[in-house]
């Protein structure tokens, strides 16, 4: 190899490293309270932040790990109460914390691009509670939320990962994922409305405990293979699980419904198991094609119609 040609290369490699080096440096985050909003902007690094509010009302935005807010470490905003907050993180991987924020409107947060992750500790919305996500594996955990309508969580496009630990919810609590392997885990959990979580495509994870919900409450887990569990756990009118083509593991334990409850496996070698179900009206179990298992028939209680087809194994 010639002296140029050599040094040409060496040119291009360090140049390579240095885009992957600034693609890899954390950013700058915009944050300001205007018109009674707080707003957080991230850039296209990587940002880490933490944004809490106190007692009395005082807002403190911290970055984290190098990131730094308006270029300084942090910056603050008086007691004045927020009426919104609208962040978005920016592409990146980025990770947002949340503590207490507490507006009397909207929190909405928009993860963008990237593998990003979001913690939602202690807040409270006086509408809603909005999480999405964009291109990329997403995390968004919470617990401890109060929110006088509707919590949504969508991860988007890539793995999503949704974990929260005790939730009151005014109206309705949707939980959304596209195609890809996610996983849903969510507790102690009173939902005056509709619960919905859909997973899309992909060998997805729902776990649920320790859930009031005052209408419907619907899972729905696309082809794949599935697993899916709902325990202590009940629903004002419909309960209904459906799992999509795949070998899906369906559990239910001491799960009430005060209207109707459906559980539909679709095609594949589905194993479904029941202990202490309890329905006001109709049971429906569809083992759908397959070699199909159904294990704990004798604990589904109907009061009006129990029905099991296209299942070929039982146990009482």
């Amino acid at each position: 190899m010639n002296v140029s040609r050599y040094l040409s290369l060496c040119a291009g490699i360090a140049l390579i490293g240095m885009g992957t080096a600034a693609q890899a440096q954390p950013g700058d985050v915009s944050a300001r309270y205007e018109s009674n909003t707080l707003y957080i902007d991230g850039d296209s690094g990587n940002n880490a932040f933490r944004a809490t509010q106190n007692g009395a009302g005082l807002i403190t935005v911290v970055g984290l790990n190098g990131t730094t807010i308006n270029g300084l470490p942090s910056v603050s905003f008086p007691a004045l109460g927020i009426v919104a907050a609208d962040i978005k993180t920016g592409a990146g991987n980025d990770t947002v914390t949340l503590v207490r924020l507490r507006p009397e409107s909207d929190l909405k947060v928009d993860l963008g691009d990237g593998n990003d992750t979001a913690t939602l500790n202690g807040d409270f919305a006086g509408a809603v509670i909005e999480v999405y996500g964009g291109q990329g594996d997403d995390r968004v955990n919470g617990s401890n939320l109060t929110v006088i309508g509707d919590l949504v969580i969508d991860t988007a496009e890539g793995i999503g990962t949704v974990t929260f630990n005790g939730a009151s919810i005014g109206q309705n609590l949707t939980i959304l994922s596209n195609d890809a392997n996610d996983t849903v885990r969510f507790t102690n959990t009173i939902v005056q409305g509709d619960l919905f979580v859909e997973t899309g495509l992909g060998a997805d994870i729902v776990n649920a405990s320790f859930l009031t919900v005052n209408r419907s409450l619907g899972i729905v887990a696309g082809d794949g293979a599935n697993r899916v569990t709902l325990a202590d756990s009940s629903a004002g009118e419909d309960v209904s699980v459906t799992t999509g083509v795949g070998n899906d593991v369906v559990s239910l334990t001491r799960v009430r419904s005060f209207k109707s409850l459906t559980v539909d496996a679709d095609a594949g070698n589905d194993r479904v198991t029941a202990s202490g179900v309890r329905v006001v009206a109709d049971a429906v179990f569809k083992g759908g094609s397959g070699v199909d298992t159904l294990l704990g028939l004798s604990s589904i209680v109907a009061g009006i119609k129990r029905e099991i087809v296209e299942f070929e194994s039982f146990t009482p």
